[in-house]
C-alpha cells in the first residue's frame, strides 16, 4: 500500500468517526402506561423555576401572587393532573409550601417544575436572582 492510498484510508476512518460521534437517538414517546405511571409518582427530587403565569393549560388565569405550579408533560398527564395540590419543599432552607397545578411546563424535564413568581419568592425567601431551586415535590 503507497502513502496515498493510505492517507486516504485514514481519511475515510476520520470521516467516518467523525458522523459517527454526530450521530444522535431520536427521543422515543412515552407509552400511555408510562405517562400514567410517571403521573402517579410520589416524591420526586428536582429543581424549579419561575415563569409568568398566565391562562395555564388548565383553562384559568392566574396571578404572579398565587400559589401554582406548571408541570412538566408526563406529570401534567394531558390534564389530568390539573388541579391537584402538590407539596413543595425547598431542599436548601426546608421551607414547605402547598401549590395547584394549574399549567403545563412543556420544556421541563420529568422532575422540574415551574412555579409562580409568588411561589418561588416563598420558597427563596426573596432570592429570585437565583433562578432555580432544589425541591421536591409530591401530590399532598
Amino acid at each position: 500500500m503507497n502513502i496515498s492510498q493510505a492517507h486516504i484510508i485514514h481519511m475515510a476512518l476520520l470521516s467516518l468517526s467523525a458522523i459517527l460521534c454526530l450521530a444522535t437517538a431520536a427521543p422515543v414517546a412515552k407509552t400511555d402506561a408510562e405517562v400514567h405511571e410517571i403521573s402517579q409518582r410520589g416524591l420526586v427530587n428536582g429543581i424549579g423555576s419561575f415563569f409568568a403565569v398566565g391562562l395555564g393549560a388548565c383553562g384559568a388565569w392566574s396571578q404572579p401572587s398565587d400559589m401554582v405550579i406548571a408541570l412538566p408533560t408526563a406529570h401534567y398527564a394531558g390534564g389530568a393532573n390539573c388541579w391537584k395540590h402538590y407539596t413543595v419543599t425547598n431542599t436548601n432552607t426546608g421551607k414547605v409550601m402547598d401549590a395547584t397545578a394549574v399549567d403545563l411546563c412543556p420544556t421541563c424535564q420529568d422532575n422540574q417544575i415551574d412555579l409562580s413568581r409568588g411561589l418561588f419568592s416563598e420558597l427563596t425567601n426573596g432570592n429570585m436572582a437565583q433562578g432555580l431551586c432544589d425541591l421536591t415535590w409530591t401530590p399532598a
